[in-house]
């Protein structure tokens, strides 16, 4: 896993595209902002069985860690793409 900055109190774009795959076909790209490149990219399996799978967003913690945090997450698009 890499890491790359986020400015706090400043608006971010983020775009994520996941092939989900048991194979090496699978696939997830991250992008920010306007970046032509990504800040990370990852090739091979990515789904453990063949259920539906899913991008969950948002901020996860363990019970035991106490803690305020903020996320404000607006404006999410999901699009289903398929490959000719």
């Amino acid at each position: 896993m890499t890491s790359f900055p986020i400015q706090r109190d400043d608006c971010t774009d983020v775009r994520v595209n996941i092939r989900w795959s048991q194979g090496e076909q699978g696939a997830m790209t991250i992008y920010l902002g306007k970046r032509a490149e990504p800040v990370f990219t990852a090739r091979g399996p990515n789904m453990n069985n063949d259920s539906q799978h899913c991008l969950n967003v948002g901020m996860y913690r363990h019970l035991a860690i106490k803690t305020e945090n903020t996320i404000l997450i607006d404006d999410i698009q999901v699009e289903a793409v398929t490959e000719n």
